[in-house]
């Protein structure tokens, strides 16, 4: 395109000049055609919902032409693997992943192992069979996650929850978020909201609804709604939950937009075990002494989770501590029972075999 500026200048009688310009552009050809479509693309039920494209064509220099032609759409060849990014995230708050996924759901892998998928297929045929099998129906809703099938992962999740009846299990609301959330690439849409706030209805201090729902409102507009929801998070949350570690490097940001500008970020919660106190006075007891020590602090951190419980971490923790005392069969107690406890959660669920492998104790 070739583009011309043309300058007239034109002086009357009276000696009065007036003076105009015009640009016009010019090229190989006099017509110009584009395309476009929304940016945002979804799924209707599951399947590719219609792509309306509208194609306009105009003069080279905008003005409205008519033209008759054909349109060819290609198929492009698909990648084995489709590698998602996180379409709301601007770099203010990492990870957004931060316990293997979002809601306790797994991220996919880079290359599923074959073995894996030969197990996969087995599971969707023998949970087609038992369509009122709930624990069938959850192993295959991981499984599909692990793979990246997140539209079939909803599926199985959504009948999950609905083979709980009026009152599903909390952990399985929540990884029905975190899979809806998953597979749209970050982004919380309305269903996956309406699921976050029954989470959160029944568990004012879910780690996940606070955090999700405060980046929803954020992104929305709404900072101050965000705000109050990333605060409770960062009061409530136990030592080393990911979740508030998340909202931690945001929040700063956040309270800003908020009009919260005098806000100081809550310190994070003391993560228990020896302080320095504890640890100049080991350095000084003989092997024996320090061993006795630390059995004494293994026992002190099964018996809190006995009695108050704990995050995922800690009895994931108080595994590999019972792994390194060469106490395998602790181990293996609290390993079934860490498995019971966190039977909703896959993340959870994953961080405990993650435990019970370095202790030397996976099944």
């Amino acid at each position: 395109v070739f583009t011309y500026r043309v300058v007239a200048d034109v002086t009357d009688p009276g000696g009065e000049t007036r003076s105009d310009e015009r640009s016009v552009n010019v090229g190989y050809t006099d017509v110009e055609a584009t395309l476009t479509a929304d940016e945002w693309q979804a799924v209707a039920d599951g399947e590719p919902a219609a792509v309306p494209i509208t194609v306009t064509t105009t003069t080279l220099d905008g003005e409205p032409r008519a033209a008759a032609g054909t349109l060819t759409v290609h198929r492009l060849v698909q990648p084995a693997t489709v590698v998602r990014g996180d379409l709301l995230d601007d770099g203010t708050v990492q990870p957004w992943r931060p316990r293997r996924g979002r809601g306790g759901v797994p991220a996919p892998p880079a290359e599923p192992d074959p073995e894996f998928l030969r197990l996969a297929g087995e599971l969707r045929r023998a949970v087609a069979g038992r369509p009122d099998d709930i624990e069938g129906h959850r192993m295959l809703a991981w499984t599909e996650a692990r793979l990246g099938e997140f539209t079939a992962a909803r599926r199985a999740q959504e009948r999950v929850v609905e083979l709980g009846g009026a009152d599903p299990a909390t952990g399985d609301l929540e990884v029905l978020a975190g899979i809806m959330i998953e597979g749209a690439a970050g982004a919380v849409s309305p269903e996956a909201e309406a699921v976050l706030l029954r989470v959160l209805e029944r568990d004012g201090a879910n780690g996940p609804a606070l955090f999700h729902l405060g980046r929803l409102y954020d992104m929305a507009g709404r900072p101050d709604r965000a705000f109050a929801l990333w605060d409770r998070l960062l009061r409530q949350a136990p030592a080393g939950d990911p979740w508030a570690e998340a909202a931690r490097q945001g929040m700063g940001a956040l309270a800003w937009r908020a009009g919260q500008h005098r806000y100081e970020v809550p310190a994070a919660a003391p993560a228990p075990g020896p302080d320095a106190g504890d640890i100049a006075a080991a350095e000084a007891m003989s092997p024996e002494e320090r061993a006795e020590m630390i059995r004494g602090m293994v026992a002190g951190l099964a018996e809190r989770l006995a009695t108050e419980g704990g995050p995922a971490a800690d009895w994931a923790r108080l595994i590999q501590a019972y792994g390194v005392l060469g106490e395998a069969e602790a181990a293996r107690a609290i390993h079934a029972e860490a498995l019971e406890r966190f039977a909703g959660s896959a993340g959870d669920l994953a961080l405990i075999a993650e435990a019970a492998a370095a202790a030397g104790i996976a099944p």
